[in-house]
């Protein structure tokens, strides 16, 4: 059985452009979802807030956070490691500068999947795209 790394990321869509904020580091050539591991003394918004606020300098208002689903798939670039995205919106105050471990962050177009980690194509196709169909979803900053 493989290990599993608990998450939480933030859902944040310009659907005008068809585009999704996404963040890449140092180390790994593609983009993922911002956010990151949930600490075992926190909640999944608690770790949203604290890891948007470290990586990307934003204060996101907790009172927006709103739950949209789970997903689980293989971590990218960790061999028997899985992933359990739990994915989130909110709204934010600041603008989005890159710190520590997060070398770029930017708006990818939905089908620009050679950008993309795996799980994070895996979870477009299935999920997201559907879930676009409906006029009430999403962050449209």
């Amino acid at each position: 059985m493989d290990a599993i790394i608990k998450c939480a990321c933030l859902i944040a869509l310009n659907k005008s452009k068809g585009a999704i904020l996404l963040v890449r580091t140092h180390d790994y050539k593609n983009f993922y979802l911002p956010g990151g591991k949930i600490e075992a003394n926190e909640t999944a918004q608690q770790a949203l807030i604290r890891e948007l606020k470290e990586e990307l300098l934003i204060d996101v208002l907790p009172e927006t956070i709103t739950y949209l689903t789970t997903f689980k798939g293989p971590a990218y670039m960790q061999e028997n490691i899985d992933v359990e995205l739990n994915c989130y919106t909110a709204n934010w105050n600041g603008l989005i500068t890159p710190q520590k471990e997060v070398k770029e962050a930017k708006f990818i177009n939905l089908n620009e999947h050679n950008l993309m980690a795996p799980t994070l194509v895996k979870f477009i196709k299935q999920w997201l795209f559907e879930y676009l169909k409906n006029p009430k979803c999403g962050y449209n900053p």
